[in-house]
């Protein structure tokens, strides 16, 4: 269907254009279960909301713009998707390991009692580089998503962007896949993201039957319980990869030995998150932010 098109295919910007309130009902489907980075809602039926005739950002007024390849094949086309407005120095930079290593799970930001559970798997962690990247990262995603969506200042239209969980779509998940020679640290920094957020759900492990202490590290914070886990050779991961490639938005291979740097926490997070914003073509749409706010879509720390 359209939904599955686009996922596969990626095009920056999406319009959808129908008679008010059925445009914000089919902008929502169309909106959770794809992942492009520009969206906008006009409508056939009232003055005020004009068709939108064109796909295009203005990233000066918070419509957050990018280009992001299809996400199982990015890494075959950039090092970081593009994002407008950003930092370009941020893309050519890194984290310094002593810096990371003066960071414990007591410097994690944010409030909930579900960050008990981010702290237990960041303690965890072996490497003090590692263990304080992974706090690094939990900060990053509690500051972008305490206010998640945030709202643009437009002059003649109305925008709200932030980052998003992966495409709501049956059977879309993200496999993450270890051999038997990866460890927990190498684990974490990829994994955290998923299981520290609402995207939990839609993230699969797939773990080499003989990488023993990986499994035993995941059963002791318990991500077993909550986490799908497949336990199989690299060649019978890779055979369902093929068998079943649509129900798979991403496949994420965890090199053994780790990061070989620490990137900035938004280049490395937008690598498996989908963001940007989604626009109504009326000023001031109060019904348009009401609607859309409470998507599902939007991506939140548990």
């Amino acid at each position: 269907d359209l939904a599955r098109w686009l996922v596969t295919n990626q095009p920056i910007s999406l319009a959808i254009n129908a008679p008010r309130p059925l445009g914000f009902k089919l902008g929502q489907e169309l909106f959770e279960k794809t992942a492009q980075v520009v969206y906008t809602v006009g409508s056939t039926n009232d003055p005020k909301a004009p068709p939108a005739l064109t796909c295009q950002a203005r990233p000066q007024e918070a419509e957050v713009f990018g280009e992001f390849p299809p996400r199982k094949s990015l890494d075959l086309y950039t090092k970081y998707p593009v994002v407008v407005p950003s930092s370009t120095p941020a893309y050519d930079s890194s984290y310094q390991a002593e810096y990371l290593k003066s960071l414990t799970s007591a410097d994690l930001e944010g409030a909930g009692g579900d960050l008990d559970e981010a702290r237990a798997a960041i303690d965890a962690v072996q490497d003090g580089a590692v263990r304080g990247y992974c706090v690094e990262l939990m900060n990053y995603l509690s500051n972008a998503t305490e206010t998640n969506p945030k709202r643009g200042f437009g002059s003649d239209r109305t925008a709200i962007w932030g980052l998003q969980r992966p495409p709501l779509l049956d059977g879309c998940l993200t496999s993450i896949r270890c051999d038997d020679n990866v460890s927990y640290d190498d684990l974490l920094p990829v994994f955290l993201p998923f299981y520290a957020t609402n995207a939990r759900d839609q993230v699969e492990l797939s773990v080499d039957s003989n990488d023993q202490g990986l499994l035993a590290a995941l059963k002791g914070i318990e991500a077993d319980k909550s986490v799908a886990i497949k336990i199989e050779h690299s060649d019978e991961h890779a055979k369902r990869m093929v068998d079943v490639a649509s129900h798979y938005y991403n496949v994420i291979n965890v090199s053994a030995g780790g990061l070989n740097e620490f990137p900035m926490a938004g280049q490395f997070i937008s690598l498996y998150f989908p963001l940007g914003h989604i626009k109504s073509t009326m000023v001031d749409d109060e019904d348009f932010i009401d609607h859309f706010k409470k998507s599902a879509k939007w991506l939140r720390v548990r």
